[in-house]
């Protein structure tokens, strides 16, 4: 996945995962960069295809409604923005969404610090 794209993965999980409200257990750049090494050396051409569908559309989204992408939005405004596709009637988005979740908490959970506040 380019690097670009994983900047763009990166703001979006961090935001599914609660943004600046969670910070004390958010993942850092680095630890998601090794996230993605491993989820492209070990995952399905079909895992990685859903995966960069939802990157790009839930990157691209924002634009209809504030005429800027995903990352280039302030913390309030991503949130209300996943609060917008969450309660989305549309099954495709809801279906991307949920995958981007569980995304987030394979990212998320991978590390230590996430794990230890939930013993």
């Amino acid at each position: 996945m380019p690097l670009f794209e994983q900047n763009w993965a990166y703001h979006l999980l961090r935001s599914i995962m609660g943004g600046a409200e969670f910070e004390e257990f958010s993942v850092s750049i680095e630890e998601f960069r090794l996230f993605m090494r491993d989820l492209w050396a070990y995952s399905t051409p079909l895992v990685k295809l859903g995966f960069h569908a939802a990157v790009l559309l839930f990157t691209v989204m924002p634009l209809l409604f504030t005429g800027r992408p995903f990352f280039s939005l302030d913390d309030t405004r991503r949130q209300k923005m996943i609060q917008k596709f969450s309660s989305s009637k549309n099954y495709l988005v809801s279906q991307m969404l949920n995958t981007l979740k569980v995304m987030a908490c394979f990212c998320t959970f991978r590390y230590d610090k996430a794990r230890n506040l939930f013993p």
